[in-house]
């Protein structure tokens, strides 16, 4: 036998081999439930016969088809076993197999799992987002621009005592979780919060931009006030000048804490850069995140 009879040979018996697997698969097809119910005539025939038996002519006067349409349908549902035959007389009656049904039930309850646990998060999730605008609405916020002397000024209360709240503010793994207003991401490269450290970080876009800022602790008095300059830098860590100096004070009374933060610029170009960026906006959301992350840290 020449190379080129083998070759059409060997095509010719895989071929065949695909040929017969497909059939294979067709057949397993037609013996699954989920294929039987998959038609809405065959649905609409199982709700008919879910409560008492019918014969194929019965069935069929529900249909705007042909009997032979309907008796194929049951051929199906018969081969999946959801439906079986009783013979009365002459008459071949179909009922439904209860038992058969279940196995859609199991399947589907994985599902109903997954997704009854995804809603009580959803829930545990608003009743969170709830509470704390609640919150966020009878707690004291101020936001001011002074031009004259390049000043803005924001004063913050939380509903969370002061050493949680100094924590978020000089922790960089809290910092992340909250500074960065939504659906900006913060992610700080090194941060050592000591006089003389500093905290270098960018802010990312949800396209992937990053800016990056370069913050320095030039004093620290914990759980009361820390000081930084800051400035915009490259990813090189080299600042953008001119910056600005950070006035931030912390005090308690009645477990709320109160943030206080003056903020200096160094020309007034910068102020108003800063003010028409959206800082203000950006601020206000960032510090309802944290209110978001207080609750959970109190939990």
């Amino acid at each position: 036998m020449t190379f080129q009879k083998k070759l059409k040979k060997i095509c010719a018996t895989d071929c065949l081999r695909i040929y017969l697997q497909s059939i294979s698969c067709k057949l397993n097809m037609r013996r699954d439930i989920f294929h039987a119910i998959a038609d809405p005539t065959r649905r609409a025939i199982i709700t008919l016969i879910a409560l008492q038996a019918m014969t194929p002519n019965a069935i069929a006067e529900h249909f705007d088809t042909t009997r032979q349409a309907v008796s194929k349908h049951l051929s199906i549902l018969t081969e999946c076993q959801l439906v079986k035959q009783e013979h009365k007389g002459r008459e071949i009656y179909y009922q439904l197999e209860i038992d058969k049904m279940k196995e859609i039930d199991k399947w589907i309850e994985q599902f109903r799992k997954i997704w009854e646990t995804r809603f009580n998060q959803l829930d545990d999730l608003l009743s969170t987002i709830k509470k704390t605008e609640k919150m966020s609405s009878t707690l004291l916020f101020d936001f001011s621009v002074n031009k004259d002397n390049k000043t803005v000024h924001i004063v913050r209360e939380f509903n969370a005592g002061l050493d949680l709240v100094w924590k978020a503010w000089t922790t960089a793994e809290l910092l992340d979780q909250w500074w960065g207003p939504k659906p900006f991401v913060t992610k700080t490269n090194v941060m050592n919060f000591e006089v003389g450290g500093r905290r270098f970080f960018a802010m990312v876009s949800p396209e992937g931009h990053e800016r990056w800022f370069l913050q320095k602790f030039t004093s620290i008095n914990p759980k009361t006030n820390f000081k930084t300059y800051n400035t915009f830098a490259d990813k090189d860590e080299n600042p953008e000048l001119p910056g600005s100096d950070w006035d931030l004070n912390f005090s308690e009374q009645n477990g709320t804490t109160i943030v206080s933060i003056t903020i200096k610029n160094e020309s007034l170009a910068r102020m108003e850069r800063m003010v028409e960026s959206g800082f203000r906006e950006g601020m206000t959301l960032g510090l309802q995140q944290l209110d978001e992350l207080l609750v959970t840290l109190k939990d």
